[in-house]
């Protein structure tokens, strides 16, 4: 934590489309609940205002395996900075592929023009932890087209489409139509009371063009490229 954050404080923070805005916090804060969720593989955009205009050092971790500390190789996702003036500044960073799904917490760190460490307190600086969600990302270079245990119709598709799908148990799951920017369009939770062949109607509202459709839960993934005219 900062021991002090009085004139070096963080005022906002952007985690793809999630915003939140604080004051000084008096140098640590923790978020326990987030809409966040960062697919695995994947990039992710990162915004971070602060509350005046010094130079600021700022990094990003997550506790990728889950064991409770960022120390792990890999767990500092990035590292950078804010000039003398500056008052924002938006980067990027990938989740690794090898991330373990599910509840993770990410941290911010700045630091007055000195490199803030990952774990103990520090001068004239923030820290800030946020409870997000690790899932499954989009690698459509091993998309198995030949898994016909999802099956969507028709492909393409012009007002709604129907997915159909083989349970062997009941499982809640959630829906998502990705564009090729990779901005989730369309999202909405669906949960099978059976097992078997199991359907599920979609009437997204959406433009014509190219889409991902993934169909997940927290055992696995399905994807499937589909067109709507």
């Amino acid at each position: 934590a900062g021991l002090n954050s009085r004139d070096d404080w963080i005022k906002e923070i952007g985690i793809n489309n999630y915003r939140h805005s604080s004051g000084d916090d008096g140098g640590y804060l923790l978020i326990p609940t987030t809409s966040v969720e960062l697919s695995r593989g994947d990039q992710h955009s990162f915004t971070i205002e602060q509350g005046n205009a010094f130079g600021q050092q700022y990094k990003v971790w997550i506790d990728l395996n889950q064991d409770g500390d960022f120390l792990d190789p890999g767990e500092e996702v990035l590292d950078a900075q804010l000039a003398v003036g500056q008052r924002s500044s938006t980067r990027s960073f990938t989740v690794p592929a090898t991330a373990m799904l599910g509840a993770a917490r990410l941290r911010v760190a700045m630091r007055w023009r000195t490199d803030p460490p990952t774990c103990d307190s520090f001068d004239l600086g923030e820290v800030q932890d946020y409870c997000i969600r690790i899932i499954w990302g989009i690698n459509v270079n091993q998309i198995d087209d030949a898994d016909d245990q999802l099956q969507v119709a028709p492909n393409p598709f012009q007002q709604g489409l129907t997915l159909s799908l083989e349970l062997d148990r009941p499982t809640p799951m959630t829906v998502e139509l990705i564009n090729t920017t990779g901005q989730v369009v369309h999202q909405q939770q669906w949960s099978p009371n059976n097992t078997g062949l199991q359907q599920l109607e979609l009437r997204p509202q959406l433009p014509a063009g190219v889409y991902w459709l993934r169909l997940r839960n927290e055992r696995r993934q399905w994807v499937r490229k589909v067109i709507r005219q």
